[in-house]
């Protein structure tokens, strides 16, 4: 896979956490998309609320949505960050494995 270009945001993330900048980058982004989502939440229970008049089957609804799905992002936020952070250590590990074998290949051949 070929490799991405630097854009700002690396060289942020880069300059403040130093070598775990792609944990830092990762666990950002994580985190602004499930905001987006939360948000896209909260504007559809203000949309049910502002169409419906306010009767206790509409109240049970919204209490519903409301718990459920904070209790959905949350959940899924923390799945969602665990398995991106495994997957970006087992890839770091994985590529620095690789890059002692050639080293230690090339010092063979020398």
């Amino acid at each position: 896979m070929p490799e991405r270009q630097e854009d700002w945001l690396d060289k942020l993330f880069g300059g403040i956490f130093g070598e775990l900048a792609p944990f830092a980058r990762t666990v950002f982004h994580d985190t602004t998309t499930y905001i987006f989502v939360a948000f896209c939440i909260f504007c559809a229970r203000y949309a049910v609320a502002r169409l419906f008049e306010p009767t206790d089957e509409v109240a049970d609804y919204l209490h519903v949505i409301d718990t459920y799905g904070t209790l959905l992002l949350l959940a899924g936020f923390v799945i969602w960050v665990t398995i991106d952070i495994i997957l970006l250590v087992r890839r770091r590990i994985w590529n620095e494995g690789n890059g002692h074998k050639k080293r230690e290949g090339d010092e063979d051949h020398k």
